[in-house]
């Protein structure tokens, strides 16, 4: 009987090890499957006949990572997966090179939407000849569509009569929307018509108040806050005719993991010229491991059949051992 009670006492002490060295090893299961953020790059690039301003790659140093290729200026900036796009280049943020006096840029990011970041962008601006010896002066005004108030500074230029423009709304105003992405505009010669105006609709919070009276009477009120406000944000496009090349803005690319290269690709413009070759901008790339397929992530199962398994295990191996002596009480009587 004394064997027996020791055989299933260890049994039952392999059980309960069992069980109990299992639960870190689970844990560890969970941890491994973590998966970071997934990061896309935005790539903008000015083409042959000009180059950003720094102000303009200075200001794409708040979405993300930023590297520029000092032999045809691109310039291209890391996002995590869903965040705000960054806001196109106006064509006041090129500066036409000294031999292209006779293009001019027509759309600083040709095909631009904006928006959150879901995949790799690339936008290209697109130049024409020159429509017109004469110039003439345009602007653009974002204000908000209820007040009227301007929600991020006036933007002013100059183009050649005649020339078609294509022109960015800022998405990144604060608790502000654009109702339209880009709008075109066509130079007059009269500067009271190159006016192009983009409308913003401030958010609105729905705020219900809940007030008991006496008597036990509950009355709720709901009023709606506007967010936004008259005042004029900070930021917005850079000044007309900023300072020369793209600098070197952006740091050097965190150590470790994989790259992501940029391609220099052709710039199709007017006349039929391509944009030169040159180096390509690379953006470190940190390791992004996919999540698990269904059914691949089993931790949340294993664990419940592991120590389920070891509960069975250990009323069975009781049974038993009750069994045992009642039988041999049974016989010693």
């Amino acid at each position: 009987m004394r064997k027996t009670n020791k055989l299933l006492a260890g049994l039952l002490s392999l059980c309960l090890a069992v069980s109990v060295s299992a639960m870190p090893a689970l844990a560890a299961e969970d941890d491994a499957s973590s998966t970071e953020a997934t990061t896309y790059v935005v790539t903008f690039r000015p083409g042959e006949h000009g180059t950003f301003t720094d102000s303009f790659i200075a200001g794409l140093e708040k979405y993300g990572e930023v590297k520029t290729s000092e032999a045809t200026g691109a310039v291209a900036v890391r996002l995590n997966e869903g965040a705000a796009l960054p806001n196109a280049p106006q064509l006041t943020d090129i500066v036409m090179n000294e031999d292209a006096s006779r293009y001019f840029v027509t759309d600083a990011a040709q095909g631009y939407t904006g928006g959150t970041a879901s995949g790799d962008v690339n936008a290209v601006a697109q130049y024409t000849l020159r429509a017109s010896t004469e110039d003439a002066v345009f602007t653009v005004q974002y204000l908000d569509r209820e007040t009227g108030a301007e929600v991020a500074p006036t933007l002013q230029g100059s183009a050649p009569v005649g020339q078609n423009l294509t022109f960015y709304a800022l998405n990144n105003i604060e608790n502000y929307t654009a109702e339209v992405a880009s709008q075109q505009l066509t130079v007059s010669a009269n500067a009271d018509e190159n006016v192009v105006t983009f409308y913003y609709t401030a958010g609105v919070n729905n705020v219900t108040e809940t007030v008991t009276t006496p008597g036990g009477t509950i009355t709720q009120y709901e009023d709606q806050t506007v967010v936004g406000g008259a005042a004029v944000a900070g930021g917005g496009a850079g000044g007309a005719g900023g300072a020369g090349g793209a600098g070197g803005a952006g740091g050097d690319a965190g150590a470790g993991g994989d790259t992501v290269t940029i391609p220099e690709e052709d710039t199709p413009q007017a006349g039929g010229d391509n944009t030169p070759g040159g180096e390509d901008v690379e953006i470190p790339d940190e390791s992004t491991p996919q999540a698990n397929l269904p059914g691949e992530n089993t931790s949340g199962s294993v664990m419940p059949m592991v120590i389920g398994g070891a509960v069975v295990a250990i009323v069975v191996i009781a049974a038993i051992v009750f069994a045992i002596n009642r039988k041999k009480s049974g016989e010693a009587e």
